[in-house]
């Protein structure tokens, strides 16, 4: 008897690989400007299959739905900004609600 195919026997196996996204799942929730996009180019991927994706047959479908990501990431950008409050003297976003205290003439307690 061989002792390696013995101690071969009683490794458990490997599991599968499993197979990792490239991306996250398009969401629709998450992406609400670009659902038109979002849905062709998802149905070009089941239309054309695995050779297809493969092949780069939805190059338009995706580069379309990257234009819109792109905006959309703009429109969350300037609102995100508009949220913030500014600084006092620069116009600068940042450190507002501190400058907007001091103007106020509210106190902080000094501790030493």
């Amino acid at each position: 008897r061989c002792h390696f195919r013995e101690q071969s026997r009683r490794t458990p196996k490997r599991p599968a690989a499993r197979l990792v996204a490239m991306h996250p799942q398009l969401t629709l929730d998450n992406n609400q400007m670009c659902v038109d996009q979002i849905l062709a180019f998802q149905r070009c991927h089941e239309e054309v299959g695995l050779w297809g994706k493969l092949t780069a047959r939805c190059n338009t479908e995706k580069s379309l739905l990257d234009r819109c990501f792109r905006e959309q990431k703009k429109v969350k950008r300037k609102r995100n900004r508009e949220d913030r409050p500014m600084s006092a003297g620069t116009g600068a976003p940042g450190r507002g609600a501190w400058h907007q205290a001091l103007k106020d003439g509210i106190m902080l307690e000094e501790t030493s």
